[in-house]
Parts: C-alpha cells; structure tokens; sequence
C-alpha cells in the first residue's frame, strides 16, 4: 500500500477533514504504511500536498486525491462538489501565474547571487532538514563520507560531477543539477546523470533514480523537454526574496528638528 492508499483509507475512516496528526495516527495504528524516514510526519505532509487538488508544484502527483482544507488539515477530493474541485483549479491557475510573474517594487534583483551561494543553502538545508519540501520526504547524501566535505558533490569520473546526489528513506536515489536558467539543455545534463546512476550505483533494480533541477530561472522549453519524462524528471524554481528593511531615513524625515 503506497502513502496516498493509506492515507486515503485513513481519511475515510475519520469520515472528515482531519489534521496531519489525526491522519497520521490512524495510519500507523492500521499498519496501513509502514514509514522508513525518520520524520513520518514530514514524509505524509510532503506526499498529501503533492497529492492535493489546489496546490502547484514541480514535483506534483498526476492524480490529485486530496484536498488542503486548512493549516495541516486534509480532505479527500471525492467529498467535493464540482463548483469546490473547479475552484481548486482557478487556485492553481492563479498560483501557476504568480510564479512566473510576482512583481514587488520592495524585492532586490538576485539574479547576481551566485550558484556556489545557492549550493551552500541547499546543503545547509539538507543537514537540517533532509529537504523534504523537494517532495521526496526526508533525504540524506547518498554517501556521506564521500560528499561531506565538498557540499554533497559527487564526481562520476565518467559524465561529469553532479551537484547533489541524494537519497530518499525509501531507498530512491535523486540527482540535483543546479543551474541560474534551466534549460532544455539541462535535461539532457541531467538525463545523462540518471542513466550513469541506474548503471553504477542502484544495485537494487526496484530503486529508482529521479533527476531534479532546480534555477532560479526556468526556461519554457526545458517545461516542453520534461514533458515525455515528467514522472522522472522534475524541475523546482529556487526563489530568494531580499527586500529592504525600515529605513533611518524615513525617521529623519519626520524627526522634529531640535532648537
């Protein structure tokens, strides 16, 4: 049984929208899943909104189960009406078009940090908090002692060095290309990647192997190149928002002047 079947048959039993913890406790006391990852409730979280009707992300399940109907709380799509499901849809649209076009006169161009910069964010993320908001539940380096020291890097000494080459607590091995513009050339880069993992490093034939790309900028045609691989190669937007703080000027201004 996958976490969504289990999920799904938890949440029927509950009978209502429950929170993450209601969901989860009936789960493990069916024994309808047996959870490998050493945050359960972050694995579940992480699977749920991939799963949701409403919510737009690059790791998206094609078949959308559930629903968020508040703070951490799910519901199944089923109990919706068809004017609730069509505005999930709208939901999704609107979130799709925020993306790629947020403008804030108060937000500061990033696009001249650099990938070195991003690298070390992703890794200090990765210690802390197994990036589970990639979608892939909480993920460690795939061989610690070989990639501690150079940020999670790993050098293939055949196709190149992959920026980050993860995995998951189910076993499922992720390679992470790092790009300022993902590009249609990108998922040939990354594609490569996966195809040397699955050859030399999942032993096990029912490990899979993901190829995920992450820019700050992602190029339409690198959206039409995935398209025929979408179920293993995915694509995650890195946003960096610096705005500018309160300003002394501001006070100045209005400070009364002393006689």
């Amino acid at each position: 049984m996958t976490i969504n079947e289990a999920a799904r048959k938890s949440l029927q039993i509950l009978g209502i929208p429950s929170k993450l913890d209601n969901i989860l406790e009936v789960i493990i006391e069916n024994g309808f899943y047996s959870f490998g990852a050493k945050d359960p409730k972050g694995a579940l979280s992480a699977q749920l909104i991939r799963s949701s009707k409403g919510f737009n992300a690059a790791v998206s399940s094609k078949e959308k189960i559930f629903y968020k109907a508040g703070p951490a709380t799910f519901g199944l799509l089923a109990w919706l009406s068809d004017n609730d499901v069509e505005q999930l849809e709208m939901e999704e649209e609107i979130l799709s078009f925020q993306e790629c076009y947020s403008p804030d006169a108060s937000k500061l161009d990033t696009s001249l940090f650099l990938e070195k910069e991003w690298h070390q964010w992703l890794f200090k993320n990765l210690e802390e908090n197994g990036l589970i908001g990639l979608g892939f539940g909480h993920c460690t380096l795939f061989d610690r002692e070989k990639q501690k020291n150079v940020m999670g890097k790993y050098d293939t000494k055949e196709v190149g060095e992959i920026d980050l080459l993860l995995k998951s607590a189910k076993g499922d091995i992720i390679v992470i290309e790092l790009k300022r513009k993902g590009t249609d050339e990108t998922v040939g880069q990354v594609c490569r990647y996966v195809g040397w993992v699955e050859e030399n490093l999942a032993v096990n034939k029912q490990t899979s192997v993901y190829g995920m790309i992450i820019a700050q900028h992602i190029d339409k045609r690198l959206m039409y190149a995935i398209r025929p691989i979408k179920d293993h190669i995915f694509y995650q937007q890195l946003m960096f928002n610096v705005e500018f703080g309160e300003s002394s000027k501001k006070h100045s201004e209005t400070a009364p002047v002393e006689r």
